[in-house]
């Protein structure tokens, strides 16, 4: 009989990117193991997968719901009966060691986020609140780390930043993982920046709108797509576009699936990623860069060293200052040429790299 695998997260969709594209498949794929995925809606029902899917229903943040949540996946965690359990988010702490001291049974702590450092820079609570909640974040995971048996890191970054972790962790990374029937977008006829995932103020999303407003109406469209979990900032946003005629907006509160974002890209996108400069980003990777270089969409990005490295290594785009107040000729000669990504050897960006390491830990814990 195969052993059961529950990846468990309490914001994030069932058929999300790391969880169930990349984690997920990856695991089911080695036909070694049950995988089970705990998430909140929306979900695909045409996916068909041996995968099994329980979609929750999202709840706001603070909401009474939003607390009990992890009570209720705790519920199911103990009929599902997992051999192993890979929780996504530090909401998930403590009801998995719950699970691991009733069961012994073996629990992962996938960290995507510096959750720390998202609260305490970036600005999503007053900033009183946001030290306490940083804090308490921080406090909860050093205590309730002795109890996991290995951490995932999804940044390499993280092993400097999260001092926790020890020993007991693996760098397993967001790289590039190719969607089959990702679904084709009709015929472009001008050029069309993307702007696509995580929607926020600290990502650039205004920065891009006011670099996007000094292009010609005529020649160009925006498009942002994407998870926008600050109300404020879906307001603000929609206010600055309300009028402009060239910029389209979907936006939601709750996560949009991967797919929905793939139709927008064509052969005449160009993909924005004006991340501020910022101490939870820095040093970071953005998935997204991994993204657009294997689709082969050229990129225009926020100068950093380390973006800056990787989009030069692959012809992959420019690196630029959104906040100048004027678009430089080079710019807008890049954007003229529309230059698609000359795509050398790819093999280091793509999920294969990741898959062995994943699979690798997994059998350690199991065997």
């Amino acid at each position: 009989m195969k052993a059961n695998i529950v990846i468990a997260s309490t914001l994030k969709p069932v058929i999300d990117p790391r969880a169930y594209e990349k984690f997920g498949r990856s695991i089911a794929a080695s036909g070694e193991y049950k995988v089970h995925i705990l998430g909140s809606l929306p979900t695909d029902n045409t996916v068909k997968s041996p995968i099994l899917l329980y979609p929750i229903s999202p709840h706001t943040k603070g909401s009474v719901k939003r607390i009990l949540l992890p009570w209720k996946i705790l519920s199911k965690l103990f009929k599902i009966k997992p051999e192993l359990l890979i929780i996504n988010t530090h909401e998930l702490l403590f009801i998995g060691v719950l699970y691991k001291l009733f069961t012994g049974r073996k629990l992962v702590y996938d960290i995507r986020e510096n959750y720390y450092f998202n609260l305490l820079y970036q600005n999503n609570y007053p900033i009183g609140i946001r030290n306490l909640l940083a804090f308490y974040v921080r406090t909860k995971e050093i205590l309730l780390a002795s109890f996991i048996d290995h951490f995932l890191l999804a940044e390499k970054c993280y092993v400097d930043e999260i001092k926790f972790i020890k020993q007991r962790f693996t760098i397993v990374e967001n790289k590039y993982l190719p969607i089959e029937n990702k679904g084709n977008k009709e015929a472009q006829l001008d050029t069309e920046f993307l702007i696509s995932g995580t929607i926020s103020k600290e990502y650039g999303v205004f920065d891009a709108v006011r670099f996007f407003k000094q292009l010609p109406k005529s020649k160009y469209k925006l498009i942002i797509v994407g998870h926008c979990p600050n109300i404020q900032t879906s307001i603000q946003l929609k206010n600055e576009v309300q009028d402009e005629g060239n910029i389209e907006l979907i936006i939601s509160y709750t996560p949009i699936p991967y797919r929905n974002i793939l139709i927008h890209i064509g052969s005449k996108t160009i993909g924005l990623l004006p991340y501020q400069t910022n101490k939870s980003t820095k040093n970071k990777i953005p998935t997204k860069l991994y993204e657009y270089i294997g689709l082969g969409i050229p990129v225009l990005i926020s100068r950093n060293p380390i973006w800056e490295k990787i989009i030069q290594s692959y012809h992959a785009g420019l690196s630029i200052d959104f906040n100048s107040p004027v678009v430089t000729d080079d710019i807008s000669q890049f954007i003229t040429l529309n230059i698609a990504s000359k795509q050398p050897d790819l093999k280091n960006i793509m999920w294969n790299t990741e898959e062995g390491k994943l699979l690798s830990v997994i059998n350690s814990l199991i065997s």
